[in-house]
């Protein structure tokens, strides 16, 4: 037989083959996608329970030194002594409120005081004011008739005023 004849043929068979061929991709890829679908869910199934794993060891873990430290708690709360009594913390609590009560009149008195020096400073503070107009219109008068020592007494007096006036405040 002649190639060259059988080559429409073989084209034909070729053709067929093709379709037969993506015929079967597209039924492949339809059984395919379901099973791949249900392969991934099963490893994100798997990803989680590989998670919860790794939580369970840690909270186990967890669970353990909890454990641990209520044993040790439990036994150091045997060796300690047993609570004081409530009368003696009401007599603690009487103690404390005469001490707020002692410590109130000491700063009452250091209140009292602390007015009649501020009275005091007042007082000697206007006598200071009194004290350096005085002293300040005599050398004034003084220094207005031109005499140099005049002049510098009168302004060490001005500077002695503001350094008293400085001490007072």
């Amino acid at each position: 037989k002649d190639p060259e004849a059988r080559l429409p043929e073989l084209n034909t068979s070729i053709a067929e083959a093709e379709r037969r061929f993506a015929a079967m991709r597209e039924e492949w890829n339809e059984h395919r996608r379901p099973i791949a679908e249900e392969i991934s869910e099963h490893e994100r199934k798997l990803a989680q329970m590989d998670a919860l794993r790794g939580d369970i060891k840690a909270k186990t873990s967890e669970l353990a030194e909890r454990e641990e430290l209520a044993l040790k708690l439990t036994e150091r709360l045997a060796k300690m002594p047993p609570a004081a009594s409530r009368a003696s913390y009401t007599r603690r609590i009487f103690e404390i409120v005469k001490n707020v009560q002692k410590q109130k009149v000491e700063i009452n008195k250091i209140l009292h005081d602390v007015r009649e020096i501020q009275k005091e400073m007042n007082i000697e503070s206007q006598r200071l004011g009194r004290s350096f107009g005085a002293a300040s219109e005599v050398v004034w008068r003084a220094a207005e008739k031109n005499d140099p020592a005049s002049q510098k007494c009168y302004k060490a007096l001005a500077d002695m005023h503001s350094v008293f006036q400085h001490l007072v405040n």
